[in-house]
């Protein structure tokens, strides 16, 4: 009879083999050791070009060139991913000093690898190095061709010189595409360490994503590169907290008609590249900036109004300086199609924030601002259906209204929950509290939210509140849909709530919280034997107790 192992059909065998092959990095390793199973397995692994299309050179083992003519030799005409690394496996030694004699041993090898896979390149379909500059040069400059398949080229650099004195490395990246409508897929490109020089790549880079944190990079280089990638739909900046960028000599406009989310984190000046660029139809921005300027709010009030179509914001980032004065009101900023606002940020830029207005946002998440500006934030967006908010200091004026947000079903805050006291949410099904801080500063508005808007809670998460056991049940008894409980670090929460939950009530009153599925009590003032109790006389509720 035949083995079962051999009644597998080949295409099954391929599929298990290729994801066994993807499990892991050693991708060599992985294929000879399936090889090893039995003849039939040896055979098909040996036959399929697919899986041996995935190249991962190591460098520094000293059989780079003879596992790269092995694997091309197997891989047939299938489209190849090209990884090198300049460590042994998967470590990349990227920091270590090399001798002379060692760039000059790992140069040469670059070249004979360049030799090896120059008349491949119209198969590749990704370019990975993870390489020092002394390598990867010597590469690229020896493989230049037409690329049509290419879509992802990943080169991150190491041990770069970061003194700021020192020109930056500037890598050329020859790699070429056809001109016309078929020149092949868009390419994601991602640089670390060097300011990449590609002229005959740039108008197919749609998504590009560059560190520049250990480089000294000036605002008119990033706009060389940005020049030189007219079709970006992303594009991803990281820069150090410290970073300055500097001004542009003469002004330069960079039109990118076709981006859509911004990402820039660091750098002082930002201000500098953001005047610079015009992007009318972004519709994500995620800003983290290090500092915050009277200059860096004129850019971006003119980008707010620019980019009317704009549906996610995100600014973070904690000023390492200070404005001189506050700023001089102005006239309200609307952003007319966010959905999604998120700001954190200690700035001193808070008039700023006060000016904007959110007539669309569903979800906002405000951290480490005044209490007024999260409470303008949050009137702003009358369709708000989710509201989180944590670090929230200050105080807020007396004549502070209250709020209705008919659609706002969730809210979460970290620290005291003044804001409750002033929202009106008819439809909040979740309430999540952590940290809540004094008992007159917390379960009081917890008790005025549920008192002006009864609302169908399912979900309520208290943790690390200051609330007694009378506290606790005079809100469950009020909220009677309530699903999920978790109360977690009540020091004053004892036994009295959990035989108020218990199954035997009176008559008049019913049973707390009837459709209770889950509850979770940790580190209160609760006892195991009361809460074994409770657990057997509710045994449709799946309880945790630590």
């Amino acid at each position: 009879m035949t083995p079962i192992i051999e009644r597998i059909p080949i295409e099954i065998l391929v599929q298990i083999f290729r994801i066994y092959k993807e499990s892991g990095d050693n991708l060599m390793q992985h294929l000879f050791d399936l090889s090893l199973v039995c003849r039939l397995w040896r055979e098909v692994i040996q036959a399929c070009p697919a899986l041996w299309s995935d190249i991962c050179l190591s460098l520094s083992t000293g059989k780079a060139e003879q596992q790269a003519k092995y694997q091309l030799a197997r891989a047939g005409s299938t489209l190849l991913s090209l990884t090198i690394l300049s460590g042994k496996g998967c470590e990349w030694d990227g920091k270590r000093k090399r001798s002379d004699s060692e760039e000059e041993s790992a140069r040469e090898l670059s070249v004979r690898l360049a030799s090896i896979f120059h008349d491949t390149m119209f198969r590749w379909k990704s370019l990975v190095m993870y390489t020092h500059l002394h390598e990867t040069q010597p590469f690229l400059d020896n493989c230049v061709g037409y690329t049509p398949n290419l879509s992802e080229v990943t080169i991150i650099l190491g041990n770069v010189d970061s003194n700021v004195d020192v020109v930056p490395p500037r890598l050329s990246i020859p790699v070429q595409r056809p001109a016309g409508v078929d020149s092949g897929p868009p390419v994601i490109a991602s640089f670390k360490s060097f300011l990449p020089i590609y002229p005959l790549l740039g108008t197919s880079i749609t998504s590009l994503d560059v560190d520049v944190r250990h480089i000294r990079a000036r605002t008119i280089d990033l706009i060389a590169m940005l020049l030189s990638c007219p079709n970006l739909v992303q594009y991803e900046l990281c820069g150090g907290l410290c970073q300055t960028i500097g001004e542009v000599p003469d002004p330069v406009l960079v039109p990118l008609p076709h981006l859509l989310d911004l990402r820039v984190m660091g750098f002082l000046d930002l201000e500098h590249l953001l005047g610079a660029l015009r992007f009318e139809g972004l519709r994500s921005l995620s800003l983290d900036v290090s500092r915050y300027s009277s200059a860096l709010q004129g850019a971006l009030q003119s980008l707010f109004r620019t980019c009317v179509l704009l549906t996610t914001v995100h600014i973070a980032g904690c000023s390492c300086e200070r404005l001189g004065g506050p700023l001089p009101p102005g006239p309200t900023i609307v952003l007319p199609s966010v959905k999604h606002f998120a700001l954190e940020t200690d700035t001193a830029l808070h008039q700023f924030f006060r000016r904007l207005s959110l007539p669309r946002a569903q979800t906002i998440e405000i951290r480490r601002v005044p209490y007024d500006v999260a409470h303008q934030l949050m009137s702003s967006s009358p369709q708000l259906t989710s509201a989180s908010f944590g670090e929230i200091f200050g105080a807020l004026p007396h004549h502070t209204p209250i709020t209705v947000l008919p659609h706002l079903t969730k809210v979460k805050i970290w620290g005291p929950a003044k804001l409750l006291g002033y929202i009106d949410a008819p439809s909040l099904s979740e309430l999540i509290l952590l940290n809540l801080g004094g008992r007159s500063a917390s379960i009081s508005k917890v008790r005025i939210l549920i008192e002006r808007s009864t609302p169908p809670l399912r979900k309520l998460h208290l943790m690390r509140p200051s609330l007694s056991d009378e506290d606790l049940i005079w809100c469950l008894r009020r909220l009677p849909l309530i699903e999920e409980l978790v109360v977690t670090g009540a020091s004053d929460v004892s036994d009295v709530t959990l035989r108020a939950l218990g199954a035997e009530q009176d008559a008049d009153v019913g049973v707390l919280l009837p459709h209770l599925r889950s509850a979770t009590f940790r580190h209160n003032r609760t006892t195991a034997d009361s809460f074994a109790l409770l657990a057997a006389s509710r045994d449709t509720v799946t309880w945790t107790y630590k």
